[in-house]
């Protein structure tokens, strides 16, 4: 099986910005008035947290993870209950190749909110990494289990079909991918996963269609073209075979 694609393109999505430094402090000014000091220093607080927890959202856009880690690092010492945080930071992490400290990091997540399914999901993105493939199918699993609404997200129904394929369990991936290519049309990744799957089922006569417009779609993408080029030498298309191989 020669499908490919890594995790490692994921990026987070950015949420808003919010208010720099000086808009704070205009902030603290405004309310100072009509409240007390600690209401209003409590205020400051979760803005400034909020505004980190962004700020390190960039640098994770960026590939910049141990300057994202050092923001998170702030947000966790301020607020030492904030699961999320404990799962950026395990990202960060993971991509620092800092792995053990990216589980634990993940494992802190999941203390503090045990039905946490997003830290069971980057878990499984780290496993993905570490070619644990099982291990990553595991935790994929017991995320969606207590987060259903991932599966509506193309990113995890993407590393849930490659996940499974990788762990062999062919019709989870068929399933995982018939889907993405169903909500995702154009994604030339998901046509091609189908395929891919389709094709380890010993299913070729069906694996060709969606292989070939995975290809339509990504021209470029050699694992597709020699995926195609297995499905025609198995079904003894020889020539067909030897134009994509």
């Amino acid at each position: 099986m020669s499908y490919q694609a890594s995790a490692s393109s994921f990026s987070p999505m950015i949420r808003p910005s919010f208010p720099g430094r000086a808009s704070l402090k205009r902030l603290g000014t405004t309310f100072r008035p009509f409240g007390s000091t600690s209401r209003v220093e409590n205020l400051l607080a979760r803005v400034k947290i909020r505004w980190w927890m962004f700020i390190a959202g960039r640098k994770r856009k960026y590939e910049q993870y141990a300057e994202a880690l050092e923001v998170l690092h702030k947000v966790i010492a301020a607020q030492p209950q904030r699961a999320l945080a404990f799962v950026q930071a395990g990202y960060c992490l993971a991509k620092l190749n800092r792995h053990e400290e990216a589980f634990r990091s993940y494992a802190r997540a999941l203390e503090i909110a045990p039905n946490y399914g997003e830290a069971h999901a980057y878990m499984g993105i780290t496993y993905y990494d570490l070619e644990r493939y099982r291990e990553s199918l595991e935790s994929l699993n017991r995320a969606i289990r207590m987060q259903p609404s991932l599966t509506a997200q193309s990113y995890w129904l993407h590393m849930l079909g490659l996940a499974s394929g990788r762990a062999e369990q062919w019709e989870q991936s068929l399933a995982a991918f018939t889907k993405l290519s169903e909500s995702n049309a154009s994604n030339g990744s998901a046509w091609h996963g189908l395929g891919w799957a389709l094709a380890n089922l010993n299913r070729d006569s069906e694996a060709l269609a969606p292989l070939q417009r995975g290809i339509q779609l990504e021209p470029q993408n050699a694992s597709a073209h020699h995926d195609l080029g297995n499905s025609y030498f198995k079904l003894r298309r020889f020539n067909e075979a030897a134009e994509q191989l």
